[in-house]
C-alpha cells in the first residue's frame, strides 16, 4: 500500500505539471493497450513460476522502471510523465494481484478470514503513513525526488519475501501447474451471457464506469493542476488526500455501505453509486472548485471501492458459482482493460471539443445512463436469484442480503412457485410472496394451499398470514375465521392469536364448544391471552372445554396439543408459562412433553423454581427427546438441586442426550466440576467424551487445568508410542499387527487432543485443520500445524507435536529398511506393561513370534481383551497354529482395508461381531447376476472373480470370454485379500448386477444389510469412500468399453 501511495502521488504530480489534466484519455488509452497484454502475460506466468520468486522479480523489475525513469526526468519531454503514471499503475496492478495470491498461498484456508481484517488495517495504516511522509518530505524534497521512495520500499518489501521464503511453512510450494488454456474461451462467454443476461448487463455497467471514472479525473485533475501550480505542493496534496481516502474507505465500507446494502438490498443498491456519482458531477457543474473536485475525487475513488465493489460483489452471488469464475474473467480480465482503451479514446475526442463545464455536462448525462442501467441490472438480479431458489442451487437464507424488498411485478414467478406440487417451492413461494410491495394478491392462492398442503407449508402459511399488516389481511382473517374447512380455520385463527388481535366474548364462546380438538385447544391459547378483560362465562368455558380433552381421542388431542405449544412457542412470552404446564399434566405423549419443555426453557427465568419438578421428572422419562428437552430447561433454571440428578444423562445410552447434559451441567460454572470430574475415568469411552466436553464448556482456568491433568498419562503414553514407532517397521505379521496398534493409538490421541480442543471452543478450527493435514500441499499441512501450535491453549497440542509433524510430512507409512531390524525384548515388555489394550496384544504378537514366553502382565491384566490375546497366543504356542488363525487377528486385517482403515481398532472389534465368515470352494458360486443379495462381502483369503454374462458375443474378441455353467462371460475384475465386492446392493437394494465365483479355495467376511446401514450412521466417512471406489470401477468400466 506504501508503494501503491507513494507512486500514485508522485507520478501524478509528474504527469500533471508537465502534461496537464488534458492528458487523462492518452492514460486510459494506453493503459487499456497495455494492460491486456501484460495481464495475459502475466496470467500464464503465475502458474509457471513460484510466487514469491515473481513477487521478487516484479520489485527488481519496479526498482529498475522507477530509477530509470528518474534518470530521464533530466529530460522535460511530456513522454516521461506519461511513462511514470503508465508503469506505476502496471505495477501496483500486478502487485496487488500478486500479493493477495501470496497471502492465499501462505496462510491456510483456516486462517484467512481471521488474518484478513488485520492485513486491511495494516495495509491502511500503511498508505496513511506513506501519505504523510510524502507530504512532509514534499516541504524539504524536490516531489521528483520523493520517486526515489520506491525502489527503497521495494528493497524492504524483497527482504520481507526473503524472510517467507526461510519460513518452514513455505518452503515446499505447490507444484508449478502447466495450463496453456490461459485465454478465456469466448465462445462459452457469449453462451454465459444468453443464460443470465446480468453478465450483459454488468460489462455495460463496467464499461459506463470506466468512462465515469475517466472524466471524473480529467475533471479534478484539471482542478488540482489549477489549484497547486508546483509540483512538490501538488505531490504533497495527493499523498496526503489518497492517505485520508484510505481510511475514509474503511469507514464508509463497514458502518454505511454494509448496512445500507443489508436494508436495501442489491436491486436498490444497484442505484446508490450510480446515484452519487450523478450528485457529485451535478455539484461540480454547480461550482468548479477545489472542495467539489476532492468530492469527485471521492466518489471516484473511496466511494466506488465502498459501495460500488460490495454491490458488484453481490450482483456476481446471481450468477450460479460455476460460471461467476467465468463471469469474473470476460468482465474484470478482458472487457476492463478493453473498456479503459476505448474511454481513452472517447476521451481523447471529447476534451478537444469541449469545455470543461460541457465535460461535466457530459458526465451528468452518462450518470442518468448509468443509473438506468444499475436499474436494469437489479431487477436482472432479482429474475436471476429466483431462477435460482426455484432450482434449489441457492437458499434463501444465504440470498438474504442482497434480496430484501421485491416489487409487484415478480408476482408470476411467486404463483408458479405456490401452484407447484412441490412442497419446498410451496414454502419458497410464501417467503418470496412476503418481500412483495403487496402479498395479500395471493390470499386466493394460500386459501388453496391450506386446503391439500402438508404440516411444513401450513406451518409457513400460518407466518404469511400473522406477517401480513395491510388491510385485505385483516379482512381475510376475520372471514375466514368461520370457514367450514378445520384447517382453514385454525390457520386463520393461529394467526390471529401470534398477531395479539383479540376476538370477542361470542367468537370465544363459540370457538370454545366447536367440535374439533384443535379449534379448541387454539382457543384455549387465545382465551388465556385475554384472561384478565374476558368475562367470567368465558373462563368457566374454558375450564369446561380444558376437562373435555380426554384420552378416548389420543391422537387428535396429541394434534391439537402439538399445534398449541407451537403457537405460544412462537410468542415467546412468560405468560403462557402456566398453560404449558397444563399441557405437560394433561397430556403424556412424548412430542407433547418433549415440544413442552422445550417452549418452558425458551421462556424461562432462573427466578422459576416452580418449573424444577417438571424438569426433575422429564429427566427420567424413558423417550430420549423428553431427556433432551429437560435438560434444555434444567440449563435455563440454573438449579443446584437439579444439577445432581442432570448428572447421570452423561451416561445416558442417547448421544444427544450425552451432548444436551453436557452443555446443562456446564452451565453451573465451576461448582459442576467436582461431580464431572468422576466421569473422566468411566469405563465407557462415550461418557468419558461426555465427561470432557462438560469441562471444556465451563472455560474457566481450572476446569482447563482438570483436562490437562486427565490427559497427562496419555501424553506419557504417546511419546513412549512415538519412540517405539521409531524403531517397528512392518517386516512380517507380528510387526504389522504391532504397527497398526501404534498408529491406531497415535490417531486416536490426535482425535481426543482435537476433540478437547473443540470443547475448548476451537471446533471450527479443529475441523479445518483436520481438512488441512489431509490436503495434498505440504505448505498447508504445515500450516495447518503451525495454527495449532499458536492457539492460546497450545499446551494441548505441544505434547502431540511430533506426531502431527510426521503426518503433514507423509512419514506415518514407512517404507521398512533394506536390512532386518529386530526389536529388543526389553521395549517389547515395556509395551506391555505401559501400552494400551492393541499395543499390548501387537507386543504380545511379536514376543510369541520371536520364540518368547508370553510375560506374567499379559496374562494377569485386567483388561478382557489383554487377557484374551495372552490365552490365545498360548495355545498358539502349545498347538503351533499360525498367527493368522488368532481370532483378534481379524481386528488388525479389518485395519488394513480401505473402508475401514480410519476406525479405530476398538470400534472395529465391535464391527467383527456383525461380520460371518464363511468358506468357498474353488469355483462355487458366492452369487449370481440378477439374483437378491443383502451382504457385502471382503475377501480374508483366496481370490474372487466377478464375471458379467454375455449376450452378443461377437462383440467381444473370443479369448476375452469364458464358459461358466454353459454361459459366457467376460472378467470385470480378480479381487484378492482385504478387497470387498457386493456393495452395489446395499444401497439400491436391486438385483445383482454381475456374478461372483471363488476362483480359489476362498475365505470371506459378509457384512448384512441392516449392520452396513448402522455402521455407516456412525461412520459416515464409509459411505463416502465407497462412492470414492464406486466411482473409480465406473471411470475403470468406462475405459473398457472404449
Amino acid at each position: 500500500m506504501a508503494i501503491s501511495i507513494v507512486g500514485y502521488a508522485v507520478s501524478a504530480a509528474v504527469l500533471l505539471e508537465r502534461v496537464g489534466a488534458e492528458a487523462v484519455p492518452i492514460v486510459y488509452l494506453f493503459l487499456g493497450i497495455v494492460s491486456i497484454p501484460v495481464s495475459i502475460g502475466f496470467y500464464w506466468l503465475i502458474d509457471r513460476v513460484p510466487r514469491t520468486r515473481l513477487l521478487q522479480w516484479v520489485l527488481v523489475a519496479a526498482i529498475a522502471l522507477v530509477l530509470g525513469w528518474r534518470l530521464l526526468f533530466i529530460w522535460q519531454g511530456w513522454g516521461i510523465g506519461y511513462g511514470t503514471y503508465i508503469s506505476l499503475n502496471v505495477i501496483d496492478l500486478i502487485l496487488g494481484v500478486l500479493f493477495w495470491t501470496l497471502v492465499s498461498d501462505y496462510f491456510a484456508p483456516l486462517q484467512l478470514e481471521r488474518y484478513t481484517p488485520l492485513l486491511v488495517i495494516a495495509m491502511t495504516l500503511g498508505g496513511l503513513l506513506a501519505g504523510g511522509v510524502v507530504r512532509l518530505l514534499t516541504e524539504v524534497i524536490h516531489a521528483e525526488d520523493l520517486l526515489l521512495l520506491v525502489p527503497l520500499l521495494c528493497f524492504v518489501a524483497i527482504s520481507q519475501v526473503q524472510q517467507i521464503q526461510r519460513r518452514p511453512s513455505v518452503t515446499s510450494e505447490p507444484e508449478v501447474q502447466l495450463n496453456r488454456d490461459f485465454l478465456p474461451n469466448f465462445a462459452n462467454a457469449v453462451e454465459l451471457i444468453k443464460r443470465y443476461p446480468i453478465v450483459l448487463l454488468m460489462a455495460v455497467q463496467m464499461a459506463i464506469a470506466v468512462l465515469l471514472w475517466g472524466l471524473s479525473e480529467r475533471q479534478f485533475f484539471a482542478i488540482y493542476t489549477q489549484s497547486f501550480p508546483q509540483q512538490e505542493d501538488l505531490a504533497g496534496f495527493l499523498g496526503i488526500l489518497s492517505a485520508a481516502f484510505s481510511v475514509l474507505e474503511i469507514g464508509i465500507s463497514y458502518f454505511i455501505a454494509r448496512p445500507l446494502l443489508q436494508h436495501l438490498g442489491a436491486r436498490q443498491a444497484n442505484l446508490l453509486y450510480p446515484l452519487t456519482t450523478l450528485l457529485s458531477f451535478f455539484i461540480l457543474g454547480l461550482s468548479a472548485s477545489l472542495p467539489t473536485a476532492i468530492l469527485l475525487n471521492l466518489n471516484y475513488d473511496a466511494l466506488n471501492n465502498s459501495f460500488n465493489q460490495a454491490v458488484q460483489t453481490v450482483n456476481f452471488s446471481a450468477i450460479p458459482k460455476r460460471f461467476s469464475g467465468r463471469a469474473r474473467v470476460v468482465i474484470d480480465g478482458i472487457l476492463y482493460p478493453l473498456f479503459q482503451a476505448i474511454a481513452g479514446l472517447l476521451l481523447l475526442v471529447w476534451q478537444n471539443l469541449l469545455t470543461l463545464p460541457q465535460l461535466t455536462l457530459l458526465g451528468i448525462f452518462v450518470s442518468i445512463t448509468f443509473i438506468s442501467v444499475g436499474y436494469l441490472t437489479g431487477r436482472s438480479y432479482t429474475r436471476s436469484m429466483l431462477t435460482q431458489l426455484k432450482v434449489g442451487s441457492l437458499d434463501l437464507a444465504i440470498a438474504g442480503e442482497g434480496f430484501v424488498q421485491l416489487t409487484d411485478e415478480y408476482a408470476t414467478q411467486v404463483r408458479q412457485l405456490l401452484a407447484s406440487t412441490d412442497p419446498t417451492a410451496q414454502v419458497l413461494g410464501l417467503d418470496v410472496a412476503m418481500r412483495l410491495t403487496n402479498p395479500g394478491q395471493f390470499l386466493g392462492e394460500v386459501q388453496d394451499l391450506l386446503l391439500r398442503s402438508d404440516p411444513d407449508v401450513q406451518e409457513a402459511i400460518v407466518q404469511f398470514l400473522a406477517r401480513g399488516n395491510q388491510p385485505e389481511f385483516q379482512r381475510y382473517l376475520r372471514v375466514q375465521l368461520v370457514a367450514e374447512d378445520e384447517r382453514v380455520r385454525a390457520a386463520v385463527l393461529e394467526a390471529l392469536i401470534v398477531t395479539q388481535q383479540p376476538l370477542s366474548n361470542t367468537q370465544l364462546s363459540f370457538f370454545l364448544s366447536d367440535s374439533s380438538p384443535l379449534i379448541r385447544s387454539l382457543t384455549c391459547v387465545a382465551v388465556w391471552q385475554a384472561w384478565n378483560v374476558v368475562d367470567p362465562e368465558i373462563q368457566m368455558a374454558f375450564e369446561r372445554s380444558w376437562a373435555a380433552l380426554n384420552s378416548s381421542e389420543t391422537e387428535a388431542i396429541e394434534i391439537a396439543c402439538l399445534r398449541m405449544l407451537k403457537t405460544i412457542d412462537r410468542m415467546s412470552d412468560r405468560m403462557y408459562i402456566p398453560l404449558v404446564q397444563k399441557v405437560l399434566t394433561k397430556v403424556d405423549a412424548a412430542s407433547v412433553q418433549a415440544l413442552g419443555l422445550t417452549t418452558l426453557a425458551s421462556v424461562a427465568q432462573p427466578t422459576d423454581k416452580r418449573l424444577a419438578t417438571p424438569a426433575a421428572i422429564a429427566l427420567a422419562h424413558t423417550d430420549s427427546s423428553v431427556r433432551v428437552a429437560a435438560l434444555r430447561l434444567v440449563q435455563v433454571l440454573s438449579n443446584e438441586d437439579l444439577l445432581s440428578k442432570a448428572l447421570p444423562c452423561l451416561a445416558d445410552r442417547s448421544a444427544a442426550v450425552r451432548k444436551q447434559a453436557a452443555e446443562a451441567i456446564a452451565s453451573y460454572g465451576e461448582s459442576a466440576l467436582p461431580l464431572v470430574q468422576n466421569y473422566l475415568t468411566a469405563k465407557r469411552q462415550d461418557v468419558e467424551a461426555a465427561a470432557i466436553a462438560t469441562i471444556g464448556y465451563i472455560r474457566t482456568r481450572r476446569a482447563e487445568d482438570l483436562l490437562w491433568q486427565h490427559l497427562q498419562p496419555q501424553y506419557e503414553l504417546a511419546r513412549l508410542a512415538w519412540s517405539w514407532s521409531q524403531q517397528v517397521y512392518p517386516t512380517s505379521l507380528p510387526f504389522q499387527m504391532l504397527t497398526a496398534a501404534l498408529q491406531d493409538f497415535q490417531t486416536r490421541m490426535r482425535r481426543q487432543v482435537f476433540y478437547v480442543l473443540a470443547c475448548l471452543g476451537y471446533a471450527n478450527v479443529v475441523n479445518q485443520v483436520e481438512r488441512a493435514l489431509q490436503a495434498p500441499d505440504f505448505a498447508e499441512r504445515q500450516q495447518a500445524i503451525v495454527t495449532l501450535a499458536s492457539l492460546r491453549h497450545r499446551r494441548f497440542v505441544q505434547p502431540i507435536l511430533p506426531l502431527l509433524e510426521a503426518q503433514a510430512a507423509s512419514e506415518l507409512q514407512r517404507t521398512p529398511p533394506p536390512s532386518t531390524t529386530s526389536i529388543s525384548e526389553e521395549m517389547l515388555h515395556e509395551m506391555v506393561e505401559r501400552g494400551d489394550r492393541w499395543i499390548r496384544v501387537g507386543a504380545l504378537s511379536t514376543l510369541v513370534a520371536s520364540g518368547a514366553p508370553i510375560p506374567a502382565a499379559g496374562i494377569v491384566h485386567p483388561d478382557p481383551i489383554t487377557q484374551q490375546a495372552a490365552r490365545n497366543l498360548a495355545t498358539t504356542l502349545i498347538q503351533q497354529q499360525a498367527l493368522e488363525d488368532l481370532p483378534l487377528s481379524r481386528i488388525f486385517f479389518l485395519k488394513r482395508i480401505a473402508l475401514f482403515e480410519d476406525i479405530p481398532l476398538d470400534e472395529l472389534l465391535i464391527i467383527d461381531r456383525n461380520l460371518k465368515e464363511i468358506n468357498f470352494l474353488t469355483h462355487e458360486v458366492i452369487f449370481a447376476e440378477g439374483t437378491q443379495g443383502e451382504e457385502l462381502y471382503i475377501v480374508l483369503q483366496g481370490e474372487v472373480q466377478i464375471l458379467k454374462r454375455v449376450r452378443r458375443k461377437h462383440l467381444f474378441a473370443p479369448e476375452s470370454l469364458i464358459t461358466f455353467n454353459n454361459q459366457l462371460y467376460r472378467e470385470l475384475s480378480r479381487l484378492q485379500a482385504c478387497q470387498y465386492f457386493g456393495d452395489l446392493t446395499l444401497f439400491d437394494e436391486m438385483p445383482r448386477a454381475a456374478t461372483a465365483i471363488a476362483h480359489t479355495d476362498c475365505t470371506l467376511l459378509a457384512l448384512k444389510r441392516n449392520s452396513f446401514q448402522t455402521l455407516i450412521s456412525e461412520h459416515p466417512e464409509i459411505a463416502l469412500r465407497m462412492c470414492r471406489e464406486m466411482s473409480l470401477r465406473l471411470r475403470e468400466t468406462n475405459r473398457y468399453l472404449e
